[in-house]
This record gives structure tokens, sequence and C-alpha cells, in this order.
């Protein structure tokens, strides 16, 4: 007995010395699109006025395709994770694929702004943004800096800067990174495309990006009246023409859809007119699935749209694992975990289809169509056989 306490000891300490595999690289049982591209990954971070005038400061953390001749250690991801009452803030790491400064590859690449979701960090989304730069994008992820608060009072300051500005803080990073890609001897400039734009808006961050691509908030909505007055005024309906440049929108969860809050009118959201992808879970109950998210669907229909369904999912459809200094209390845990879905499968599954619909609308790639028509149960193309379960994926036409 003492022997084998003795093994199991060992067995204990030697797996808890191993490094957990970063959130970007995909499991085993990962449809066939989700595995890593090419290329290295590098990353760096700048600092970028979030509007003309504005006193704030967004962090942008930028991901690119690195030469693999790049030899360094990959970067490990710390935030300070400050939640709200009564819970206190806990330091949390998450293992990255990405090289610190690394040199970035000749070519190129077009670009992907990523916005995280109400209090999220750009690197808790690393498992889709580094995974898109090794497949050859240059990945934007907007630090929006929302607000902390205590109480009622800074809950509702926080929530209204963070829904005033979102979309602002999208269009700004796409101004400076457009000035950067033209900036004559700029490396990381040399490496972006601006003429070829994504976004990928997570919950507060699919709020903005909606607008971002046009379409914009109804002035007469419940969320547009409930924010200081004129805090949407530039993003309202009609107000700011779709920027020609934004090819491909995916909306994860998105926030803002649902009553009595709704921000888009139908005919506002038919101003809507790239393609679009929204991801959502059946049993989203922070966004609404039937009347918040499916009713943006259903009402875009200016655009070729793609919706993405997990069945018994709630609205932890978009971000990274949970980090193991988060997984000893639900409180902390419910803020990335699904009580159904393995967040790892979740993610290797957005990592799929986003990436089909990406190549096929900023690569101009034809054989990713064929990964994005739905398919019967079971048998979805790139899928292991008997494991294309527990999803859905729909697909509808301009009108």
């Amino acid at each position: 007995m003492r022997q084998l306490t003795s093994c199991l000891a060992a067995l204990v300490l030697s797996t808890s010395a191993l490094k957990a595999a970063p959130p970007s690289v995909p499991p085993g049982d990962a449809p066939e699109l989700a595995a890593l591209g090419p290329y290295a990954v590098g990353a760096t971070t700048i600092g970028i006025p979030a509007a003309e005038g504005a006193s704030r400061k967004l962090r942008v953390v930028l991901w690119y395709p690195a030469s693999k001749q790049t030899y360094g250690r990959p970067m490990l991801y710390r935030h300070r994770l400050q939640p709200a009452p009564p819970l206190t803030a806990i330091d949390t790491k998450t293992e990255a694929l990405a090289v610190s400064g690394a040199a970035p590859t000749k070519g190129r690449f077009p670009l992907v702004i990523v916005s995280h979701g109400y209090r999220g960090w750009p690197e808790s989304m690393s498992y889709i943004t580094e995974n898109l730069a090794s497949k050859g994008y240059v990945v934007a992820g907007v630090d929006h800096g929302d607000l902390p608060f205590t109480d009622a009072a800074g809950f509702n300051a926080s929530f209204a800067l963070t829904a005033s500005t979102r979309a602002r803080d999208q269009q700004a990073v796409l101004a400076r990174l457009k000035q950067l890609a033209s900036a004559a001897g700029d490396r990381l400039g040399a490496a972006i495309d601006a003429e070829r734009v994504a976004l990928i808006g997570y919950s507060m961050g699919g709020f903005g990006a909606l607008a971002t691509a046009g379409a914009g908030y109804d002035p007469e909505s419940a969320a547009y009246r409930s924010l200081p007055a004129g805090a949407l005024a530039d993003q309202a309906d009609g107000k700011r023409p779709a920027d020609p440049r934004i090819r491909a929108v995916v909306a994860i969860a998105p926030w803002g859809a649902q009553p009595p809050h709704r921000a888009w009118s139908s005919e506002s959201m038919k101003r809507l007119k790239v393609p679009l992808m929204v991801i959502a879970g059946d049993q989203d109950d922070v966004s609404g699935y039937a009347e918040g998210i499916r009713w943006v669907f259903d009402n875009a229909t200016g655009a070729d749209r793609h919706l993405l369904l997990y069945r018994n999912a709630r609205h932890n459809v978009g971000g990274n694992p949970s980090p193991a200094e988060a997984r000893g209390s639900f409180k902390f845990r419910e803020m990335f975990d699904e009580p159904v879905w393995r967040t790892d499968r979740i993610n290797a599954i957005n990592q799929h289809f986003m990436t089909a619909f990406l190549n096929r609308h900023l690569k101009d790639d034809s054989a990713a169509a064929a990964f994005l028509e739905p398919s019967k149960e079971g048998t979805w193309p790139g899928f292991q056989p008997r494991w294309g379960l527990g999803f859905e994926l729909q697909k509808k036409d301009a009108e």
C-alpha cells in the first residue's frame, strides 16, 4: 500500500508539472479546419486613442503570422480578474502560442478585429486570435477598458460607457490600423491588408460590431434612450455609412436585440449588407436567444448569413475556458464555462466554422464554401464520424 501511495503521489506531481496546451491549440476531437495553420504566431501590443479628441486610450494586442525562424519562448498571458462584488480579484494565467515581438513573415494578410464582451479582455479570446494568426490573418484584439464597479451606481456608469463606446472603439482601431498599413517602413503595418477586414464581436463586442458593419441603432429604442443624451448619436441608424473595407462579421451571442432593450428596428437591421455569421446557445439567458440573437439572424435580411447554434448552451460560447485559478469557485467558473458543453469543444467548432467563413469572404477561397452548407446531423464535412452532434448550422440568403 505504501509503495502504491508513493507511486500515485509521484504521478500527481509529474502531471501537475505539465503545462496546459494554449486554448488556440485544438483538442484531438476537433473538426478539420480547427487545426493550426502553417505560420508561427507573433504578438505585440500598441496603444490607440479611443476616438478623436478622446482621453481614453485603447490597448490593442496584434497577433500576426511570424517567420518560423523566429526563436523565443511563448508568452504567458496574465490578467487580474476583477469580478463584480462580492467576489474579490484573482490573478490568472493562460498559456500562449505566440512569441512576443517575433518577426512578421513576408506578405500582407487580411485584418480581423476582435472585440470582447463586457468586462472581458483581448487575451480572453486567444483561442481564436492565435488560431487565425497561424492561418494567415493579422488579428487585432481590442481592450475596451470597461470600468470596474462596486455598487449599482458604479455598474450603471460602467455599462453605459461600454454600450456607448463599443462600436466607436472598433472604428477607431480600424482607422488607425489602416494608417499603419499605409505607413512606409512600418514592420507590422507591412503585414496588414486593411482593404480586407472582418469583425468578430462577442456579446457587447457583437453589439458594437453589428453597428460598425452597417446596422445603426434605432433612436427610438429603449437601449438608445437609456444612455446619456447623444451617447450613440453618431452610431444611429442612417448617420454613418458602412465601411466598404469590412467584408464579413461574426457576432457571437450579440447583446442588445432582446426586449426590452432592443437597440435596432427591423429596418435598421436590414442595412447590414455584408456576410454575417451568428453564433449562439439556444439557452442564452444573457442576450436572449429566441427574441434576441435569433431576431438578429432573422432580421438581417440584407445579408447572406449563417447561424451556428449550440443546443443546451447558454452565453459562454465565445471565450477561452476558465483559467485554472478560477475553477475552485462556481461563481468564478460560471463566468467562463458552460453547464453542458466542454468549452474546448465549443472553441474547436468555432475555430472550424469561423475559419471556413473568413477564408471564404476574406481570401475568396471557394473550397471553404463546402464547409458552410447545412448538412444532415452527424455527417458534417470535416467532422469525425459520429461526432457532429449537438449543434446546427443554418443558412439564409439576402433578400
